[in-house]
Parts: C-alpha cells; structure tokens; sequence
C-alpha cells in the first residue's frame, strides 16, 4: 500500500493503478481494501477518468458506507 501511496505522490498514476488494480486481486482486510479503492479512485481522478473513479468510490461505499474520505 505505500508503494502505491508513493507512486501516487511522484504522479505515476497509471503505476499507481496497475498495483492497486493487483492488490485488489488479493485478499485484503476490509480496511485495507477501502484504502486500496480510494487510493485507486484517487489515481482516476488524477488521470481525468472521473466517471470511472466515482464507479471506484461507489465501490467503496458498498463496502464501508461510513468511509469518511469517500
């Protein structure tokens, strides 16, 4: 997860989701998934896939309704 937060913080975005997209393929505790999602949902919007990053967030929500940052 701190790859990804890392990737995210020098603009590699599309890096970013390719890892989060692979850890969201393992088994994850539920916090870390939500973390994973909005992380993921972070590196969309960056990249101007807003749609699909409200999809992601939208996710999340099913997930945790009551995640604060989503």
């Amino acid at each position: 997860m701190l790859r990804a937060k890392g990737l995210i913080q020098d603009a590699k975005f599309q890096e970013a989701i390719e890892l989060l997209k692979n850890l969201l393929g393992s088994d994850l505790h539920a916090s870390d998934e939500c973390e994973a999602l909005y992380m993921l949902a972070l590196a969309q919007r960056y990249l101007k896939r807003v749609e699909v990053a409200l999809a992601t967030l939208a996710q999340l929500l099913q997930i945790d309704p009551e995640y604060a940052r989503a």
